[in-house]
């Protein structure tokens, strides 16, 4: 098969990627393609993201949310509602651990984005400390990359969100900025390799 001259990206996730109470144009996949397209990269990026989901949902719902869109790349983008649900972190860790395989199976480019919980570190429970850890883990033992806090110069600013954690539009401006940043090198190679159809 030739190159592609517009890479299909999946960014699977909860609200942060939804677009939670925002306009369908202000989610973080419409911002993140114009923060690319900035960059000098075309890609045509795919909202699979559901307000409340977990890594179970996620994992759940991968066929329809990914397979279907038959991606290049996906942006794995779960985990802060197991954590704000208290649900173990070994079980987000195995479900993000599964995705990541899905996605390979697929053929596909994989990134992870994490999740920093928003106390100090002196505050942390020992559930904060796991779940902070998770996502390193994952891109060590997978050799993923990783983009380490989602709501990086977002969080707990009034500025940029409309309920301390959900962002509002100037907030997901900041949100793309950060991630095209990070993902800019690793999508750019695609549209200059060949990939056999699935």
């Amino acid at each position: 098969a030739g190159a592609k001259a517009t890479p299909v990206v999946v960014v699977l996730g909860d609200s942060l990627t939804a677009g939670y109470e925002l306009a369908p144009d202000e989610a973080l996949p419409v911002q993140l393609e114009k923060a690319l397209a900035q960059r000098g990269v075309a890609a045509r990026l795919v909202n699979a993201g559901v307000s409340g989901d977990t890594t179970a949902n996620g994992l759940e719902r991968f066929e329809e949310s990914v397979r279907d869109a038959a991606p290049d790349f996906v942006v794995i983008a779960l985990g802060t509602n197991d954590h704000i649900l208290r649900l173990p972190s070994r079980h987000a860790k195995q479900n993000l651990s599964e995705m990541i395989f899905k996605t390979r199976n697929e053929g596909a480019g994989v990134a992870l984005i994490g999740l920093k919980p928003r106390w100090k570190w002196r505050f942390m429970r020992p559930v904060d400390m796991a779940y902070a850890s998770v996502y390193r883990s994952l891109s060590r033992s997978h050799d993923v990359p990783l983009f380490d806090d989602i709501l990086r110069n977002v969080r707990m600013d009034s500025r940029l969100t409309l309920d301390g954690l959900h962002p509002n539009a100037d907030g997901v401006r900041v949100m793309a900025e950060n991630i095209a940043e990070f993902l800019a090198p690793h999508l750019s190679a695609l549209s200059h390799t060949n990939r056999a159809p699935i």
